[in-house]
């Protein structure tokens, strides 16, 4: 009896850690904005989105989250509760607009995002977030949504990335 009850509370705390400290990442492919002109999409390799939708970091998913490479945060941002409004918003192709701030890293070669942006985030882009700390104003553009947001495009510093989210 005992070991049954030994049994059922380690799987309940084990159930309870997971939940509360498991990952909530996905990957995403993005597409950069570079002198006015928007480049393909391409994937990211170990790349992942992980937060909330208006607060999220962007990491190797096999490293430890703090070893994050951008950061982002939205100032304001709601889900629309009202079904009918999104609806609207996505019949008239209208995007939801923020402002916010945008935190990324960079090492010696890469003195900001713009020297940064074309290896960004890709397979074989140095890993910088243990560089130098830049915090940026940015405005974040949402694409229209049915049900949660999955196109971001961020802009800051003169350049523009979008992020598309795949659950």
């Amino acid at each position: 009896m005992k070991l049954v009850v030994t049994i059922y509370i380690t799987a309940f705390l084990l159930m309870l850690s997971t939940d509360a400290f498991g990952s909530n990442w996905c990957t995403f492919t993005c597409c950069k904005y570079i002198n006015n002109y928007w480049g393909n999409w391409h994937g990211t390799g170990n790349y992942v989105f992980e937060g909330s939708l208006n607060h999220f970091i962007i990491h190797d998913k096999f490293e430890h989250p703090s070893k994050y490479i951008m950061k982002v945060d939205i100032d304001g941002m709601t889900i629309e509760a009202n079904k009918k409004k999104r609806k609207e918003w996505v019949k008239s192709n209208s995007w939801y607009e923020y402002a916010g701030t945008v935190e990324y890293y960079t090492e010696v070669t890469f003195e900001n995002f713009g020297n940064l942006i074309e290896l960004w985030p890709q397979p074989n882009s140095p890993n910088t977030s243990k560089g130098k700390k830049h915090i940026a104003k940015a405005t974040i553009r949402i694409a229209p949504y049915k049900d949660t947001p999955r196109v971001y495009n961020i802009f800051f510093e003169g350049y523009g990335l979008a992020i598309s989210l795949k659950y």
